[in-house]
């Protein structure tokens, strides 16, 4: 029975709107718990519809009876975030480069702040080689070093040509 109103790629909606089963809400993110700041929930919003993650039409936490019934379904919280996101049913491929990097940035500064596991960010494929011939987003692999380089330097092609094996080159 379709009955939570969300917001997803696949929506009908002008916003992508749509309805899903109420059994279905541990997989959908009611941004506005998880972020406070209108343009950061604003932006996770759109980010999160792009992968393909459903988000709770903010106006239903409106009223304080239904939120109260709804919310423990939900997923309010950065961790529960991270873990749909890290979920092979979220597409983080279908993300932009400037998407990517405003993910990247939203959890370094929870992880500056001591709110997030960075061991599960980095499974994300977030971060951007430097390789200026074929730059990907990738996710940081366990046994691999990874060095930062300015992809803007002149020297940075021929360090690319010269990185050892077993390491990675990332754009800063």
């Amino acid at each position: 029975w379709p009955v939570l109103p969300v917001c997803f790629c696949d929506g009908e909606g002008e916003n992508g709107e749509g309805i899903v089963p109420l059994h279905a809400a541990g997989s959908v993110v009611a941004v506005s718990h998880v972020a406070q700041d209108p343009d950061v929930v604003a932006s996770l919003t759109g980010i999160l519809k792009q992968c393909g993650v459903a988000t709770l039409q903010a106006e239903l936490l409106a009223d304080e009876r239904i939120a109260r019934i709804i919310t423990p379904l939900l997923v309010t919280s950065n961790k529960g975030l991270l873990h749909l996101l890290c979920d092979e049913r979220s597409d983080i491929e279908a993300l932009s480069g400037a998407q990517r990097h405003e993910l990247l940035a939203y959890f370094s500064v929870l992880s500056v702040k001591g709110g997030i596991d960075l061991d599960e960010v980095a499974k994300l494929p977030l971060f951007k080689t430097a390789d200026p011939k074929q730059s990907t987003f990738v996710p940081l692999k366990k046994g691999l070093m990874h060095c930062c380089v300015d992809p803007s330097d002149k020297h940075s092609n021929a360090l690319c040509k010269l990185t050892p094996p077993n390491t990675v080159l990332l754009a800063w």
